[in-house]
């Protein structure tokens, strides 16, 4: 059976003045350089590789790592994503 824990805000651990949680990101929306928007991120993964961003994408799920190759930026104040080479994610 699924358990699920909630943990208050109030407990995580302190961060500096630019930094985030990963899960501050769940709701942003990816875009490309073009301003076209491939969807909401929907999860993030911390994996030993790197984390993750799973993204619902026509009605998949795709998964694109946080790393320089792929982000351009975190846009906080409207909630975006800009990320680059998205195209070998989406079986184009």
């Amino acid at each position: 059976s699924k358990r699920k824990f909630f943990v208050s805000r109030n407990d995580f651990s302190k961060i500096n003045s630019d930094g985030f949680y990963l899960n501050d990101l769940i709701g942003f929306s990816i875009i490309d350089n073009e301003n076209i928007n491939y969807g909401k991120i929907i999860d993030v993964m911390n994996l030993p590789a790197n984390d993750i961003m799973l993204v619902m994408y026509k009605n998949k799920e795709i998964m694109i790592p946080i790393v320089d190759d792929f982000i351009e930026l975190f846009d906080f104040k409207n909630k975006l994503v800009k990320v680059k080479n998205i195209g070998m994610f989406l079986n184009l």
